[in-house]
């Protein structure tokens, strides 16, 4: 079975569009509430509203499209920190394959490229981590190459460093205090924020995503494992297919199963496992916010599900195609099928569009 087959890849050709409009209750709650609360307010209505609100058109955002036309474009992989809006922009034009690293500054019209990904970078999926020091993310290799990179860009310089290099494409990235986890075709390993040696913790190829979980990491693909974030021995959780393994609370939650029969499980610290959501098919992107696990779903018609931390029904949340996922305090937010956008986290915990 190929795993990596789940993750989106999702290119688009030029000439899509899409609409979206923000809700009129957002006012009314700033005109109630008192100073402090306007400010956050005001904040966050610059990120997010009651509805869908797209932030970043993917042809617009293209670096001098209007000298090089462009052909198609990628749905990218997107984080967040308090200030910006990150995404990996990949595309053709009639020179060839192109990519770089976006950044959208909250409130401003526009995002910028801040570091170039000659070649375009991977033509599947590239990973992305945001803090509000700095962001982690993979350079793959061009397509006629088999080397990449795992690069860190500091947030206040704008400064790009190479930590190491990574072998073909980088399929899951996670980051501690002190070290950054990845995957990539080689096996897992870790290497420290500053860059330095690497550390082996598994020598398995069939790892495609990474999740901690206080001082232990998780390993899904073929199976899900896990390992001390130290190194050691790795232990099999799941002897089965699985992805996305991230804390819920103080248990591990995960997708469970192949593709086309996937559930999301839970394994509590006693041992227990539970289902949560059956027909969990195909999932590309897996988050939990507290409330909530929000998981993109299917392949042709592209999903964005909410399912309620007790389990049970899954609930659409909007109507635009998703693929990749982020959060921050305020907004959810998504790669859809022409751009990037956002929701409140207010009205994403309880939407149920129908």
């Amino acid at each position: 079975m190929q795993l990596a087959s789940t993750w989106a890849v999702v290119w688009l050709m030029c000439g899509l569009s899409c609409a979206c409009s923000t809700s009129s209750r957002q006012s009314h709650a700033m005109r109630d509430a008192g100073p402090g609360d306007r400010d956050s307010a005001t904040k966050a209505s610059r990120k997010c509203g009651d509805t869908s609100r797209l932030l970043v058109d993917y042809f617009a955002a293209v670096p001098k499209a209007d000298e090089a036309p462009v052909l198609s474009v990628q749905s990218p992989s997107i984080a967040v920190n308090s200030k910006h809006l990150y995404f990996l922009l990949n595309w053709e034009d009639r020179q060839g394959h192109q990519g770089c690293l976006m950044r959208l500054t909250f409130g401003a019209d526009r995002s910028t490229c801040v570091s170039s990904i000659p070649g375009g970078g991977s033509s599947a999926s590239q990973s992305i981590v945001a803090s509000d020091h700095d962001v982690f993310f993979g350079r793959a290799a061009p397509r006629e190459q088999t080397s990449g990179a795992l690069d860190r860009l500091d947030e206040n310089g704008d400064r790009v460093t190479t930590l190491t290099e990574t072998r073909g494409e980088l399929k899951g990235l996670v980051v501690n205090s002190d070290r950054v986890f990845f995957a990539d075709d080689d096996g897992t390993r870790s290497v420290r924020i500053d860059g330095g040696e690497q550390r082996l913790l598994s020598s398995s190829h069939q790892t495609y995503s990474l999740g901690l979980v206080g001082s232990t990491l998780y390993m899904g693909g073929s199976s899900l494992t896990s390992v001390a974030v130290d190194g050691g021995d790795a232990s099999i959780v799941a002897n089965e297919p699985a992805l996305y393994p991230l804390a819920c609370d103080d248990a591990v939650c995960w997708i469970a199963g192949a593709p086309l029969a996937a559930t999301l499980a839970r394994l509590g610290k006693d041992g227990h496992r539970t289902t949560l959501a059956p027909d969990v098919t195909e999932a590309h992107a897996l988050l939990y916010d507290g409330n909530n696990f929000f998981v993109t779903v299917g392949a042709v018609g592209l999903s964005l599900l909410r399912v309620p931390v007790a389990g049970g029904s899954s609930f659409l949340v909007a109507t635009e195609p998703a693929t990749s996922l982020a959060l921050d305090d305020d907004c959810l937010y998504w790669a859809g099928a022409a751009g990037i956008f956002s929701i409140s986290r207010a009205v994403a915990d309880v939407a149920d569009v129908r």
